[in-house]
């Protein structure tokens, strides 16, 4: 089989591969049957739409039903595109944990793990084997992190920044889903952050401009900007974005404003946003303990 040459992306961030069919000739797939290469090639495509959507999931670009259309036009496959999307989507299913939200004009890529799946994950990554590497205090790494690298870890930065997400969500809520963006970073820098948004977030490598910027780009939140009168500079604020609402239910942002919301007075404000957020949701009353149907 010829070795392949591929460009992720292009300045219109579609998957391409150049001078290369998706099912290269070799002799076991022309001494295959024909029900066989069917099959062989719908899996191909269908591996070749999944890299698109991770490559532009994980870039931040925006997937629509266009981008899966090109893909097919250019292998000429024919066919219900509906249907192969489906299939794509049960591949992330079965094999990633994740699937496709069509909910709306865009197609975004979210978690399809249910809660008991999510909380055994959280599990797994925090309960690390603890083994510690054996240093030589002449040694230039001595002073280095010595805990060996968890394996279900996969980078120690969205690990980071999975967490500051969730951060700027539980300020989100307290200010009743809807915060100046000078009143979240007065509350970030309850947490540490600096109030300058030019100063890099440690461990992160990122501004928290950039943070921001990045948590709206994946629409975590959503930034609304409101015009100011007679000169005065434009006033920022920040909402639950649509991804937020996608991926998490009502429980669990309770649960997770429960551990993190100290003053009890602000629990039952809580409640009532995230009641206002998910008016599909049953969910518990952490104030009470009663079950709140909306």
């Amino acid at each position: 089989m010829s070795k392949r040459r591929r460009t992720e992306i292009e300045d219109d961030g579609d998957y391409t591969e150049e001078n290369r069919t998706p099912l290269a000739e070799d002799s076991a797939t022309r001494e295959s049957s024909p029900s066989a290469e069917d099959e062989l090639r719908s899996s191909a495509i269908v591996s070749i739409l999944l890299r698109m959507v991770m490559t532009r999931s994980a870039r931040n670009q925006k997937i629509r039903r266009e981008h899966f259309t090109a893909i097919l036009h250019k292998h000429n496959v024919k066919g219900n595109t509906k249907a192969i999307i489906s299939q794509v989507d049960a591949e992330l299913k079965e094999v990633f944990g994740l699937k496709l939200d069509q909910s709306t004009n865009d197609i975004v890529l979210v978690s399809n793990l249910q809660k008991d799946t999510k909380l055994l994950l959280q599990k797994l990554v925090e309960n690390g084997d603890g083994s510690e590497f054996k240093g030589n205090p002449y040694d230039t790494f001595y002073f280095m992190n010595k805990e060996k690298r968890n394996e279900t870890t996969v980078s120690m930065s969205d690990s980071i920044f999975g967490g500051i997400i969730m951060l700027l969500i539980g300020l989100v809520i307290v200010n009743e889903n809807r915060i100046r963006e000078s009143d979240l970073l007065d509350g970030l820098s309850q947490f540490g952050f600096s109030e300058n948004l030019n100063i890099v977030v440690p461990n992160l490598n990122k501004t928290t401009q950039e943070v921001l910027t990045e948590a709206t780009k994946k629409e975590y939140l959503q930034k609304l900007v409101a015009q100011a009168h007679g000169g005065e500079p434009a006033i920022v604020s920040y909402a639950l974005g649509k991804r937020t609402l996608r991926e998490f239910d009502a429980h669990t942002l309770l649960e997770f404003l429960n551990e993190i919301v100290e003053q009890e007075e602000l629990k039952p404000k809580c409640i009532e946003t995230v009641k206002r957020c998910f008016p599909d949701d049953t969910f518990e009353n952490s104030a009470s303990g009663n079950n709140v149907q909306s």
